[in-house]
């Protein structure tokens, strides 16, 4: 959680009875309230999920190829510039 952005509506889980106390025993052995420790556990396994997607590892040839298109000056070709287009027109 940002503490300079203001919280967001709350979120309901629904829990059974075991896992609810699973989760407020969890929450006491760390010393945070469920509240928290429930935010912090949830954030933590979304980023696990989100992050190996905003990561690309390039093998070296594709790096090297990367790295070279970059230098270079040619003009982008049609399907780059739709790909632009539709972009701006998605994010602004």
């Amino acid at each position: 959680m940002n503490a300079a952005s203001p919280p967001a509506p709350s979120l309901s889980l629904s829990l059974t009875a075991p896992e609810r106390d699973l989760v407020e025993r969890a929450a006491s052995i760390t010393g945070q309230s469920l509240d928290h420790f429930a935010a912090a556990a949830l954030l933590e396994k979304a980023r696990e999920v989100v992050q190996p997607g905003a990561i690309r590892a390039l093998s070296h040839r594709d790096a090297i190829r990367f790295l070279e298109v970059l230098d270079s000056d040619a003009e982008p070709n049609e399907a780059l510039k739709r790909a632009a287009t539709r972009y701006r027109g998605r994010h602004g």
